[in-house]
Protein backbone atom coordinates (compact mmCIF):
# COMPACT_ATOMS: atom_id res chain seq x y z
CA UNK A 1 0.00 0.00 0.00
CA UNK A 2 1.30 3.45 -0.93
CA UNK A 3 1.77 6.14 1.71
CA UNK A 4 -0.99 8.35 0.27
CA UNK A 5 -3.44 5.45 0.14
CA UNK A 6 -2.62 4.49 3.73
CA UNK A 7 -3.19 8.08 4.88
CA UNK A 8 -6.55 8.23 3.07
CA UNK A 9 -7.58 4.95 4.72
CA UNK A 10 -6.67 6.30 8.14
CA UNK A 11 -8.49 9.55 7.37
CA UNK A 12 -11.61 7.65 6.30
CA UNK A 13 -11.51 5.48 9.44
CA UNK A 14 -11.09 8.60 11.58
CA UNK A 15 -14.13 10.21 9.91
CA UNK A 16 -16.31 7.11 10.38
CA UNK A 17 -15.37 6.78 14.06
CA UNK A 18 -15.98 10.50 14.63
CA UNK A 19 -19.45 10.18 13.07
CA UNK A 20 -20.24 7.08 15.16
CA UNK A 21 -19.04 8.88 18.29
CA UNK A 22 -21.22 11.91 17.62
CA UNK A 23 -24.27 9.72 16.95
CA UNK A 24 -23.69 7.75 20.16
CA UNK A 25 -23.23 11.01 22.11
CA UNK A 26 -26.49 12.43 20.77
CA UNK A 27 -28.28 9.21 21.78
CA UNK A 28 -26.77 9.50 25.29
CA UNK A 29 -24.75 6.30 24.81
CA UNK A 30 -21.74 7.87 26.49
CA UNK A 31 -19.55 4.78 26.92
CA UNK A 32 -19.88 3.99 23.21
CA UNK A 33 -19.17 7.62 22.30
CA UNK A 34 -16.04 7.61 24.46
CA UNK A 35 -14.86 4.35 22.85
CA UNK A 36 -15.28 5.72 19.31
CA UNK A 37 -13.59 9.03 20.14
CA UNK A 38 -10.66 7.26 21.80
CA UNK A 39 -10.20 5.04 18.74
CA UNK A 40 -10.36 8.09 16.48
CA UNK A 41 -7.85 9.88 18.73
CA UNK A 42 -5.44 6.94 18.44
CA UNK A 43 -5.66 7.05 14.64
CA UNK A 44 -4.85 10.77 14.75
CA UNK A 45 -1.85 10.07 17.00
CA UNK A 46 -0.63 7.25 14.73
CA UNK A 47 -0.90 9.59 11.75
CA UNK A 48 0.72 12.49 13.59
CA UNK A 49 -2.45 14.49 12.80
CA UNK A 50 -2.14 16.92 15.70
CA UNK A 51 -5.05 19.16 14.72
CA UNK A 52 -7.48 16.22 14.67
CA UNK A 53 -6.12 15.19 18.07
CA UNK A 54 -7.28 18.56 19.42
CA UNK A 55 -10.78 18.03 18.01
CA UNK A 56 -11.00 14.54 19.53
CA UNK A 57 -9.77 15.71 22.91
CA UNK A 58 -12.50 18.35 22.99
CA UNK A 59 -15.10 15.70 22.08
CA UNK A 60 -13.81 13.45 24.87
CA UNK A 61 -14.00 16.40 27.23
CA UNK A 62 -17.69 16.84 26.37
CA UNK A 63 -18.34 13.15 27.08
CA UNK A 64 -16.62 13.53 30.46
CA UNK A 65 -18.87 16.57 31.08
CA UNK A 66 -21.99 14.50 30.56
CA UNK A 67 -20.57 11.84 32.88
CA UNK A 68 -19.90 14.60 35.45
CA UNK A 69 -16.25 13.55 35.57
CA UNK A 70 -14.95 17.08 35.92
CA UNK A 71 -11.26 16.29 36.55
CA UNK A 72 -11.20 14.06 33.48
CA UNK A 73 -12.89 16.79 31.43
CA UNK A 74 -10.26 19.30 32.56
CA UNK A 75 -7.42 16.99 31.47
CA UNK A 76 -8.94 16.55 28.00
CA UNK A 77 -9.76 20.22 27.46
CA UNK A 78 -6.36 21.42 28.72
CA UNK A 79 -4.62 19.09 26.25
CA UNK A 80 -6.93 20.27 23.48
CA UNK A 81 -6.24 23.91 24.39
CA UNK A 82 -2.49 23.35 24.13
CA UNK A 83 -2.88 21.93 20.62
CA UNK A 84 -5.33 24.64 19.51
CA UNK A 85 -2.93 27.34 20.66
CA UNK A 86 -0.11 25.75 18.66
CA UNK A 87 -2.30 25.90 15.54
CA UNK A 88 -3.81 29.30 16.46
CA UNK A 89 -7.30 27.82 16.08
CA UNK A 90 -9.18 30.59 17.88
CA UNK A 91 -12.63 29.01 17.68
CA UNK A 92 -11.43 25.76 19.29
CA UNK A 93 -9.35 27.71 21.83
CA UNK A 94 -12.39 29.66 22.95
CA UNK A 95 -14.50 26.51 23.14
CA UNK A 96 -11.85 24.70 25.23
CA UNK A 97 -11.52 27.67 27.59
CA UNK A 98 -15.30 28.01 27.97
CA UNK A 99 -15.63 24.30 28.77
CA UNK A 100 -12.72 24.49 31.22
CA UNK A 101 -14.55 27.35 32.92
CA UNK A 102 -17.63 25.16 33.37
CA UNK A 103 -15.57 22.25 34.72
CA UNK A 104 -13.72 24.47 37.22
CA UNK A 105 -17.08 26.01 38.21
CA UNK A 106 -18.49 22.55 38.96
CA UNK A 107 -15.46 21.90 41.15
CA UNK A 108 -16.09 25.25 42.89
CA UNK A 109 -12.72 26.61 41.81
CA UNK A 110 -14.14 30.06 41.20
CA UNK A 111 -10.93 31.95 40.32
CA UNK A 112 -9.84 29.36 37.75
CA UNK A 113 -13.34 29.31 36.26
CA UNK A 114 -13.41 33.11 35.92
CA UNK A 115 -9.93 33.19 34.37
CA UNK A 116 -10.97 30.65 31.71
CA UNK A 117 -14.26 32.42 30.95
CA UNK A 118 -12.56 35.80 30.58
CA UNK A 119 -9.89 34.36 28.27
CA UNK A 120 -12.61 32.69 26.19
CA UNK A 121 -14.57 35.95 26.08
CA UNK A 122 -11.54 37.91 24.88
CA UNK A 123 -11.20 35.55 21.89
CA UNK A 124 -14.95 35.58 21.20
CA UNK A 125 -14.98 39.37 21.12
CA UNK A 126 -11.94 39.51 18.82
CA UNK A 127 -13.63 37.09 16.38
CA UNK A 128 -17.05 38.76 16.78
CA UNK A 129 -18.63 35.43 17.83
CA UNK A 130 -21.79 36.91 19.31
CA UNK A 131 -23.51 33.60 20.11
CA UNK A 132 -20.55 32.36 22.15
CA UNK A 133 -20.16 35.76 23.82
CA UNK A 134 -23.74 35.53 25.10
CA UNK A 135 -23.10 32.07 26.53
CA UNK A 136 -19.93 33.17 28.30
CA UNK A 137 -21.50 36.33 29.72
CA UNK A 138 -24.32 34.13 31.04
CA UNK A 139 -21.85 31.73 32.69
CA UNK A 140 -19.92 34.65 34.21
CA UNK A 141 -23.22 35.89 35.63
CA UNK A 142 -23.87 32.51 37.25
CA UNK A 143 -20.34 32.49 38.66
CA UNK A 144 -20.86 35.91 40.25
CA UNK A 145 -24.34 34.88 41.46
CA UNK A 146 -23.18 31.80 43.38
CA UNK A 147 -20.74 34.08 45.20
CA UNK A 148 -23.63 36.47 46.01
CA UNK A 149 -21.95 39.21 43.97
CA UNK A 150 -25.32 40.40 42.71
CA UNK A 151 -24.15 43.66 41.13
CA UNK A 152 -21.52 41.90 39.05
CA UNK A 153 -23.95 39.15 38.15
CA UNK A 154 -26.43 41.78 36.96
CA UNK A 155 -23.77 43.40 34.77
CA UNK A 156 -22.88 40.12 33.06
CA UNK A 157 -26.51 39.06 32.59
CA UNK A 158 -27.35 42.44 31.04
CA UNK A 159 -24.60 41.98 28.47
CA UNK A 160 -25.87 38.48 27.65
CA UNK A 161 -29.44 39.81 27.38
CA UNK A 162 -28.37 42.55 24.96
CA UNK A 163 -26.81 40.00 22.60
CA UNK A 164 -29.70 37.54 22.86
CA UNK A 165 -32.18 40.31 22.01
CA UNK A 166 -30.03 41.17 19.01
CA UNK A 167 -30.00 37.51 17.91
CA UNK A 168 -33.74 37.14 18.68
CA UNK A 169 -32.96 33.97 20.62
CA UNK A 170 -36.05 34.29 22.80
CA UNK A 171 -36.00 30.99 24.68
CA UNK A 172 -32.38 31.49 25.69
CA UNK A 173 -33.18 35.14 26.43
CA UNK A 174 -35.89 34.08 28.87
CA UNK A 175 -33.43 31.85 30.74
CA UNK A 176 -30.94 34.69 31.18
CA UNK A 177 -33.73 37.11 32.12
CA UNK A 178 -34.78 34.66 34.85
CA UNK A 179 -31.29 34.88 36.35
CA UNK A 180 -31.26 38.65 35.89
CA UNK A 181 -34.50 38.87 37.89
CA UNK A 182 -32.80 36.93 40.71
CA UNK A 183 -29.79 39.28 40.59
CA UNK A 184 -32.12 42.29 40.84
CA UNK A 185 -33.98 40.66 43.74
CA UNK A 186 -30.66 39.97 45.46
CA UNK A 187 -30.10 43.74 45.49
CA UNK A 188 -33.65 44.42 46.77
CA UNK A 189 -34.66 45.85 43.39
CA UNK A 190 -38.03 44.13 43.64
CA UNK A 191 -39.84 46.40 41.19
CA UNK A 192 -37.25 45.80 38.46
CA UNK A 193 -37.26 42.08 39.22
CA UNK A 194 -41.05 42.04 38.77
CA UNK A 195 -40.88 43.85 35.43
CA UNK A 196 -38.39 41.26 34.16
CA UNK A 197 -40.53 38.34 35.36
CA UNK A 198 -43.50 39.82 33.50
CA UNK A 199 -41.43 40.07 30.32
CA UNK A 200 -40.44 36.41 30.74
CA UNK A 201 -44.07 35.42 31.22
CA UNK A 202 -44.99 37.16 27.97
CA UNK A 203 -42.22 35.29 26.10
CA UNK A 204 -43.42 31.91 27.37
CA UNK A 205 -47.07 32.72 26.64
CA UNK A 206 -46.16 33.75 23.09
CA UNK A 207 -44.37 30.41 22.63
CA UNK A 208 -47.19 28.50 24.39
CA UNK A 209 -44.66 26.90 26.75
CA UNK A 210 -47.02 25.89 29.54
CA UNK A 211 -44.36 24.31 31.75
CA UNK A 212 -42.35 27.52 31.94
CA UNK A 213 -45.51 29.64 32.20
CA UNK A 214 -46.36 27.73 35.38
CA UNK A 215 -42.84 28.04 36.76
CA UNK A 216 -42.76 31.76 36.02
CA UNK A 217 -46.15 32.31 37.66
CA UNK A 218 -44.76 30.69 40.82
CA UNK A 219 -41.87 33.19 40.79
CA UNK A 220 -44.28 36.09 40.27
CA UNK A 221 -46.51 34.81 43.08
CA UNK A 222 -43.54 34.59 45.47
CA UNK A 223 -42.44 38.11 44.57
CA UNK A 224 -46.01 39.40 45.02
CA UNK A 225 -46.16 37.84 48.49
CA UNK A 226 -42.81 39.37 49.40
CA UNK A 227 -43.34 42.84 47.93
CA UNK A 228 -47.10 43.30 48.24
CA UNK A 229 -47.00 44.95 44.81
CA UNK A 230 -50.46 44.62 43.26
CA UNK A 231 -49.03 45.98 40.03
CA UNK A 232 -47.86 42.41 39.43
CA UNK A 233 -51.49 41.26 39.47
CA UNK A 234 -52.30 43.84 36.82
CA UNK A 235 -49.31 42.82 34.70
CA UNK A 236 -50.17 39.13 34.81
CA UNK A 237 -53.83 39.80 34.05
CA UNK A 238 -52.93 41.69 30.86
CA UNK A 239 -50.61 38.95 29.61
CA UNK A 240 -52.87 35.98 30.47
CA UNK A 241 -56.12 37.89 29.79
CA UNK A 242 -57.40 37.05 33.25
CA UNK A 243 -59.10 39.47 35.60
CA UNK A 244 -56.98 40.77 38.46
CA UNK A 245 -59.33 38.94 40.83
CA UNK A 246 -58.55 35.66 39.01
CA UNK A 247 -54.82 36.28 39.30
CA UNK A 248 -55.15 37.10 42.99
CA UNK A 249 -57.23 33.97 43.58
CA UNK A 250 -54.64 31.85 41.71
CA UNK A 251 -51.77 33.31 43.73
CA UNK A 252 -53.59 32.97 47.07
CA UNK A 253 -54.71 29.41 46.31
CA UNK A 254 -51.18 28.33 45.43
CA UNK A 255 -49.84 30.11 48.50
CA UNK A 256 -52.23 28.13 50.71
CA UNK A 257 -51.20 24.87 49.01
CA UNK A 258 -47.53 25.66 49.63
CA UNK A 259 -48.24 26.46 53.30
CA UNK A 260 -50.07 23.14 53.67
CA UNK A 261 -47.12 21.27 52.09
CA UNK A 262 -44.68 23.01 54.45
CA UNK A 263 -46.76 22.04 57.49
CA UNK A 264 -46.96 18.42 56.35
CA UNK A 265 -43.20 18.37 55.78
CA UNK A 266 -42.57 19.70 59.29
CA UNK A 267 -44.91 17.10 60.81
CA UNK A 268 -43.30 14.22 58.90
CA UNK A 269 -39.83 15.54 59.77
CA UNK A 270 -40.76 15.60 63.52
Amino acid sequence: MKLGEEFNLHSESHGILLHLGICAFEQRELEKAEKYFLESLQISIDNNDTQSQGDMLNELGLVAFEQKEWKKAIVYHEKALEICRAYNDQHEQAMSLHNLGIAFFEMQEWEKAEKCYLEALEIQISTNDRISQAKTFHELGILAQVQSDWKRAESYYLQAVEIKRELQDYHSLALTLTNLALAKKGQDKLGESGDILLEILEIYVNYDDQHYVGSNLSSLRDLWRESGDDGLLSGVSKILRWTEAQVREHFEKNSEEDTSKDENTEKSGG
